[in-house]
């Protein structure tokens, strides 16, 4: 991290928030009168909780997180590796253990959750030791401390690529002996996933390089994820629960402070590579179970509004940590509030220009700016508002009994057909549906009362910012690239299928597409026979395939994407290292082994946007939406054209609504053209 950039925006930080807190003084001294209420107390309850949430980022982000260096009191060899499964593939679990070879560790062990025999006999494969958990244990975390033998353990999750000199570069951490976790910092397989915003940024990316170690400086970390350092004697004198592994670290976290335990966060450079995460539905998922721990961590027993041993510092760094999953309870106040002020016609505050430009407006800028240069960038503008409106749903969700979560009926709205759940769908709807309603009342009817038209003006801005922030979190403007179900890698590999010469131009873990001059079928089973290239060397491999689209590229060529099938250990290994564990390490930067060959191995992102017509239809009505919606707020005489646009916004409502339904798709077998149920297809 930048020091000095680190420096000068924890000053714009503070400017901004002594802006702003004028401002708040003004609103409360300067409390309107003829309007509702409750509109009142809803608009200056989010205002006061915006700026409290800006003072709990400025203050966690203050210390500038310090890399530690130098050696450690223990060695790496004396350090057990625990690999946790809960409900991943086979070929993730394959993947860690394989890229646990290139370790100096003690030895490895697999706690697997689910009790599966492909687990046990993958564990016995590698010679690794295999542990289950009992059914009621939902983490596993006390099975890992008993399944190691050393005093420190590094926790891993199946899917997890740790970098060789993992464990070397977290041991420095451990070196006090009140740090029970040391956390480390890490990077996704993928840039493009159900967890990545519409800008291409990691939706957890604040919290893992900049909150979580500023947090960590002051011993008071969160333990949500795997790829950790963790004492064995911390495990057994703080108790831990049986909840989800989120849930259960978070809170024995909080467990560990009270208990005056240290969690400390790594900053500087990444030592593990995680799995992306391409189900919506454990995407949104984990955002509840987020939410949960962020309000069971402030209200529940041992929270921080409770009488117990936590010190004032370590309160307000686990306020910080909920600001996040506890942001849509906020942005509902907020759109409940303009939608609101459009249907009464009446603000909530005596709106004053000078006090808006000389204490508002620079307390905003100023306050994100100040974040951003604080977080490394990692915070930038506009993330807070993207937070907020991704975990609309979930943030009230959270507020639920977890058994009220797992028993939820299918809903018609589904996280898969868009990208954030029906709530954020449903704000849209509703917002653009008052915003024509007002603009029909201003030009014709006047059913909702005349605002005066700055008035008016400021609350169309203000709807228009939070319409298009919605749209731009459901990647409905401008041509964004769409979620693949996996990554691909690139390759030129020499292959036959059936003693046919064919040209592999990509491959999965678990699928591979190749061109070939002869026409296959669908379904039809076949032997791929392929020298895999890795630092290695060379390995001939035969994998039996099964045929699952063809397209014709030309009179005797055809394109066509195979799913693989069951296949010997010795020619799984190469490909999962090939297509997994080596693209990994390349990202860390730090390969494993010296390659021995100039062939390199590339994750190629995907050029095309994988949109159907549909969603392309979509995008326009939304884009038509806002036009229609400027359109239709502004004040003057009706005419046709006016009425034509005002029209244009409701078709918002339906169009997104359209896009949110369940979509009904043949079978594969009928129709070629559409994404083969495989979820490792590499042809499309």
């Amino acid at each position: 991290m930048n020091r000095r950039a680190h420096g000068i925006g924890r000053m714009v930080a503070c400017v901004g928030l002594l802006s702003t807190g004028g401002y708040l003084g003004w609103r409360i001294a300067a409390l309107p009168s003829r309007t509702p209420t409750w509109l009142v107390v809803l608009a200056l309850a989010v205002e006061i909780v915006g700026f409290v949430g800006s003072g709990l980022l400025a203050w966690a982000l203050w210390p500038a997180p310090r890399a530690i260096h130098g050696g450690a009191r223990h060695e790496a060899g004396t350090v057990d590796v625990v690999v946790r499964v809960d409900r991943q593939p086979v070929h993730q679990v394959r993947a860690s253990l394989l890229s646990m070879q290139s370790m100096s560790s003690g030895r490895h062990v697999v706690v697997d959750l689910g009790a599966r025999l492909e687990i046990a006999a993958l564990a016995a494969e590698f010679g690794t030791v295999y542990a289950a958990p009992d059914i009621a244990d939902h983490n596993g975390l006390r099975t890992c401390s008993a399944a190691s033998s050393t005093p420190i353990f590094l926790l891993l999750d199946a899917g997890d690529i740790p970098s060789a000199d993992a464990i070397e570069l977290l041991l420095p951490m451990m070196d006090d002996d009140r740090v029970a976790v040391a956390i480390g910092q890490s990077l996704m397989a993928d840039d493009d996933s159900a967890e990545h915003g519409p800008n291409g940024l990691h939706e957890l990316t604040f919290e893992r390089e900049s909150l979580n170690p500023a947090l960590g400086a002051r011993g008071a970390a969160i333990l949500c994820e795997s790829g950790a350092l963790i004492r064995r004697a911390a495990v057994d004198s703080v108790e831990i629960g049986d909840d989800h592994p989120i849930e259960a670290q978070a809170r024995w976290s909080l467990a560990l402070m009270e208990q005056g335990w240290k969690v400390v966060a790594a900053v500087g450079a990444p030592v593990l590579v995680r799995p992306v995460l391409q189900s919506q539905d454990t995407v949104y998922e984990r955002r509840v179970i987020q939410a949960r721990v962020a309000r069971t961590m402030i209200f529940g027993p041992g929270g921080i509004l409770r009488v117990n041993s936590l010190r004032p510092a370590q309160r307000l760094a686990i306020a910080a940590y909920a600001v996040r999953p506890l942001s849509g309870l906020r942005r509902t106040g907020f759109i409940t509030a303009v939608v609101g002020s459009l249907l009464i016609g009446a603000l909530p505050m005596r709106p004053n220009v000078t006090i808006l430009a000389a204490l508002w407006a620079p307390g905003w800028v100023l306050t994100t700016v100040g974040l951003g240069l604080a977080s490394g960038w990692t915070l930038r503008p506009g993330d807070r508002a993207r937070w907020s409106l991704r975990n609309l749903g979930a943030s009230w969700q959270g507020l639920r009994h977890p058994m009220a979560f797992d028993q939820r009926r299918a809903p018609i709205m589904t996280p898969h057909a868009l990208q954030h759940g029906g709530a954020l769908v449903s704000s849209v709807v509703v917002l653009s549906a008052v915003m024509m309603l007002r603009g029909l009342s201003e030009k014709w009817t006047h059913a909702l009362g005349i605002m005066p038209y700055q008035w008016l003006a400021g609350l169309v801005a203000v709807s228009l910012w939070s319409l298009a922030m919605s749209l731009d979190v459901l990647r409905m403007i401008g041509r964004r690239n769409q979620l693949r179900r996996v990554a691909r890698v690139v390759a030129s590999i020499p292959a036959e299928v059936n003693e046919n010469p064919v040209a592999v131009f990509d491959i999965t873990p678990l699928g591979a597409g190749f061109e070939t001059n002869r026409e296959l079928s669908p379904r039809q089973q076949l032997l791929l026979d392929a020298t895999i290239t890795t630092a290695r060397g060379c390995q001939d491999v035969s994998l039996p395939i099964v045929v699952r689209n063809v397209r014709s590229v030309s009179g005797e060529r055809w394109r066509v994407g195979v799913e693989f099938a069951d296949a010997q250990p010795q020619a799984v290994n190469p490909l999962i290292e090939y297509c997994m564990v080596e693209p990994a390490r390349q990202r860390l930067g730090r390969p494993a082994f010296v390659p021995t060959t100039d062939q390199a191995v590339t994750i190629e992102a995907v050029l095309e946007s994988v949109v159907d017509g549909r969603r392309l239809a979509l995008r326009g009505i939304s884009l038509l939406a806002l036009g229609g919606a400027i359109a239709s707020a502004q004040p003057g005489d009706g005419t046709a054209v006016a009425w034509l646009v005002s029209a244009v916004s409701i078709m918002i409502a339906a169009g997104v609504l359209a896009g949110s339904a369940r979509p009904r798709r043949a079978p594969w077998i009928f129709d070629q053209s559409t994404s083969s149920p495989s979820p490792d297809l590499a042809i499309r």
